[in-house]
């Protein structure tokens, strides 16, 4: 203390004490988010202009200074962190000095002048700042995933807060990408509510915990949703005999075995449906009487699936088949495969059409067939024109005389002539017209084509007999004078008798 000289009445003088200069800080709150307003976890300090030392002290404690400038500042905690390090902000530094005014001051920078001989108090003002929770919405293959929605739990269940991907509550404008701002402190549960289109829902909350420490909490690891099963099918065609390569009038079907469940999905080709995991058989129809392909005209060639482990999404119909693998359990005789979930499986069903064949009988008047005709067979586009001998063994597949059949046909219309007829019987110059298609791939002429014979002295029209005929003509002349002369050798011996 200071001691002060002062003069008296007697000429004596007398030393008064001078006024202490005092330093009181203290720490107080103004939270808005759950914030601990704990003091004895701050470090106050003023720190002279003169000295790099500073002084501590705790809330409310005063201490005696020396008169001058001073910085007044604080930290958190054993680590002497910044304020924004512990979740804080200092709001204000409010100073009240005991002069001859006594009105409290507002220190902008923290710097404060300490007159001598005076008391200050200064009270440091701490605001909370808010939390935030940020995560990444993903496939198992690490794809973004947007159009999920979530609730923020309390621990006690209560919904805090819901936000879905690119709403007015997502501060995260990228797909799959979401953020809440503007939480408090606390233990919080995340729940999906709605899944990512084609996916299932979480089946667990979330944990996470919003400090002071740790206020902006980032999930480490983005938040996989498990694809609900995909199945696509498709039509195919391998056509060699003209049959039209038209998907619209096939039905394709999947359907759960009886172990598995009783689940049928119907599909035009190209569809993709979301469907319940198990052993399929995949089949098809044609047409609105649900014909088989046999029926149509087709073979079920082939039942190729191929599965994508990661989902495709619903809605799509485009798989990538270039790397995509053979389904482990693909059966393609009895076209059955096994779908599990977190997958996208494609199938391929290709038909190939199948080949017509016509068949007509050639026969005299009484019935007996007749061999050695020929005919001109004018097919489709594609098809060139051919001759056709009976039993010529080209063209002719059936083996008995009279009868002839052409296999391999293409579809589509065909005119059938004759050209040459059996030998002594009249040409029948009629074409007969019959189509080769899906559902009549074998034609058989109900009606026999029928020959009549050549009438005494007639020249056929065209055809075989007539090469013949002049060999038929020089055996018929020589059986006229081997009767006449034998009608001469007869009368001679009558005569010598």
């Amino acid at each position: 203390m200071v001691a002060r000289l002062a003069m008296q009445n007697k000429g004596s003088f007398t030393n008064t004490p001078q006024q202490e200069t005092t330093l009181t800080l203290i720490k107080q709150f103004d939270t808005s988010y759950g914030a601990p307003e704990v003091v004895d976890d701050w470090n106050l300090t003023a720190t002279s202009a003169a000295s790099s030392d500073p002084i501590e002290f705790d809330s409310g404690q005063t201490r005696e200074v020396i008169p001058g400038e001073y910085t007044i500042a604080e930290t958190f905690g054993p680590d002497a962190l910044t304020p924004e390090e512990a979740g804080y902000e200092l709001a204000s530094i409010v100073c009240t000095t005991e002069d001859d005014v006594g009105n409290a001051f507002e220190l902008t920078d923290g710097q404060l002048d300490v007159p001598a001989g005076t008391a200050t108090e200064c009270v440091l003002v701490n605001q909370d700042l808010p939390g935030s929770v940020s995560w990444l919405k993903t496939n198992t293959q690490g794809d973004a995933l947007e159009g999920s929605a979530w609730e923020i739990h309390t621990p006690d269940g209560t919904v805090l807060t819901t936000v879905s991907d690119n709403d007015e509550n997502d501060a995260d404008s990228r797909n799959g990408y979401v953020a809440v701002e503007e939480l408090s402190w606390g233990e919080y549960q995340l729940v999906e509510v709605t899944a990512p289109e084609g996916y299932y829902l979480l089946e667990e909350p979330v944990d996470f915990v919003i400090t002071g420490t740790e206020r902006d909490y980032e999930f480490a690891q983005a938040i996989e949703n498990i694809s609900i099963p995909t199945l696509t099918l498709i039509k195919e065609f391998d056509i060699n005999y003209g049959a039209p390569a038209d998907v619209d009038p096939w039905n394709l079907r999947a359907s759960h075995t009886p172990d598995s469940g009783d689940d049928i999905y119907e599909f035009n080709s190209g569809d993709t449906y979301q469907v319940t995991p198990g052993e399929y058989v995949i089949s098809e129809t044609f047409g609105s009487e649900e014909i088989s392909p046999e029926e149509a005209g087709y073979t079920l060639q082939s039942v190729q699936c191929f599965v994508d482990q990661g989902g495709w999404g619903a809605g799509s119909n485009s798989a990538p088949m270039e790397s995509a693998q053979p389904a482990e359990h693909s059966d393609s005789e009895s076209h059955r495969v096994d779908i599990v979930d977190n997958s996208h499986t494609t199938c391929v069903l290709t038909n190939a059409d199948r080949p017509g064949n016509v068949e007509w009988n050639k026969i005299n008047p009484d019935g007996i067939a007749l061999g050695d005709s020929e005919w001109e067979f004018v097919g489709p586009d594609g098809f060139d024109t051919i001759t056709i001998v009976d039993n010529d063994g080209e063209w002719d597949a059936a083996e008995e005389v009279g009868t002839l059949r052409v296999d391999e046909l293409l579809w589509g219309d065909y005119t059938l002539t004759e050209t040459r007829s059996p030998a002594g019987f009249d040409l029948d110059p009629e074409p007969r017209h019959f189509t080769i298609g899906g559902m009549h791939l074998s034609h058989l002429f109900e009606e026999d084509f029928v020959n009549t014979p050549l009438s005494p002295g007639t020249l056929p029209l065209t055809g075989g007999f007539s090469d013949r005929w002049p060999l038929i003509a020089g055996g018929l002349g020589l059986a006229v004078l081997a009767v006449f002369a034998w009608s001469i050798l007869r009368s001679r011996e009558q005569s010598s008798s």
